[in-house]
């Protein structure tokens, strides 16, 4: 019994530095600044900065090929690490490219889509690894909240710190200081504890006997990816947030850079909190109460932010929107590790990441065209009722899937009852 537990600490560790290298290196901290550049030295409209960052998403929105290329191809004999290697390295340079990248809507682009390139690529590394291990030690609810908590402790940091740099250093130093930020996952390249990789012996180097197209049908078969694919995907379909969110506190509350950054940074850390939290309760309660309360005041917190009217409020309020997304974050994602198939979970965490990623690029975008007609009231009444709709999703959830106890392990493989 003290060898498992040490097993599953070791195990729990590793998974937690995944995710926090996996998101320094993805995010960086050049969000915010980049945001700013757009909008204030090129003059971008709202639509404009959206449809930006929705072209150099696109890679994302077939984030579900990186998975399943993950899934079926490891290099030499480092698996999944030689991912974070080679990808991380490139990341690094991409980032000190975008530095010394002139004001060029053309050239950033390009950049930028080759950024979200190696970020799917890493994302699918990661996950599938990730997902692979907590299925084995039976942690999906506290590895679900851990890689929350990991996204939110590094989101806040960037936001807060990209800004910050941005105001102090000028717009060069928040990319190369991204460029930093890719060291953690190639230092993981070299870690290699015997509680991740000695749980399965293929687990590193797997290769997939079928081809690919008979793949490609199987996985399509597992109907439990589909749910939390769509959960995910209704959560971050969002109107009200991202740029509508920016200008509405920037130019309808006049807040500063740095003041915006640090409410984004506060909001991040209560997510970060309430996601904490969620590692516990996942141990005390079932998963269906707690993903349907979680959802509800998820919903009901974003409306905080039209109580906004200068600097102190703006903390506060983020704050607390930020405090009650924590749990229906932690428990999408434990879903969606319950659901993900054995030998393919890079294929189904990436599509679930992927639909998050493209709900959101595409509600930024109609969520700019909403503010520009209605203002950011009419964008945050959006997000609530199709926030609502992840009620009904869940309720359609197979309770094969649900019921069982954190703790318990899951081998979900594709030709299992629950896949169909």
């Amino acid at each position: 019994m003290t060898k498992i537990r040490k097993q599953n600490a070791i195990a729990f560790i590793y998974c937690f530095a995944v995710f926090i290298a996996l998101y320094l290196a993805s995010q960086g901290c050049y969000a915010v600044p980049m945001q700013w550049k757009l909008s204030k030295q090129m003059g971008l409209k709202p639509s404009e900065v959206s449809l930006f960052f929705l072209l150099a998403d696109i890679p994302a929105w077939i984030g579900f090929v990186f998975g399943f290329l993950r899934d079926r191809w490891r290099p030499g004999k480092m698996g999944d690490r030689a991912y974070f290697l080679i990808a991380g390295s490139l990341m690094a340079l991409v980032y000190v490219a975008l530095g010394f990248c002139p004001p060029s809507y053309g050239l950033l682009l390009v950049w930028l889509i080759a950024h979200t390139i190696l970020q799917m690529f890493l994302g699918a590394a990661a996950r599938g690894l990730v997902a692979s291990v907590a299925q084995w030690h039976g942690m999906m609810g506290r590895i679900g909240a851990m890689t929350v908590v990991a996204g939110s402790l590094t989101t806040m940091l960037s936001t807060s710190a990209g800004g910050m740099i941005d105001e102090k250093f000028g717009h060069t130093w928040p990319f190369l200081v991204s460029a930093l930020f890719c060291f953690p996952i190639l230092l993981l390249a070299f870690w290699r504890p015997t509680a991740v990789f000695d749980i399965e012996p293929d687990l590193e180097v797997k290769a997939t006997p079928e081809n690919v197209w008979g793949s490609i049908k199987r996985l399509a078969r597992h109907k439990a990816i589909y749910l939390p694919v769509a959960a995910n995907f209704l959560w971050d379909f969002s109107p009200g947030w991202g740029t509508p969110l920016l200008f509405f506190l920037t130019k309808d509350r006049h807040l500063s850079e740095a003041v915006y950054g640090q409410a984004i940074g506060l909001m991040n850390l209560a997510c970060l909190v309430s996601s904490l939290s969620y590692g516990w309760l996942c141990l005390k309660f079932r998963f269906r109460p707690l993903a349907f309360a979680g959802t509800v005041g998820g919903i009901l917190g974003a409306a905080l932010f039209l109580f906004i009217t200068n600097a102190p409020t703006a903390y506060l309020f983020c704050f607390l929107a930020g405090f009650a997304c924590g749990i229906p974050l932690g428990s999408y994602t434990d879903l969606i590790i319950r659901s993900c198939p054995k030998e393919y979970e890079g294929a189904a965490f990436m599509l679930f990441a992927s639909a998050g990623l493209f709900a959101n690029d595409v509600s930024d975008l109609f969520g700019s065209w909403l503010y520009e007609r209605g203002g950011f009231g009419l964008a945050l009444s959006a997000t609530a009722i199709i926030g609502s709709l992840i009620l009904v999703v869940l309720a359609l959830v197979s309770r094969k899937i649900t019921d069982p106890i954190e703790g318990t392990p899951i081998f979900t493989d594709l030709d299992s009852p629950i896949a169909t």
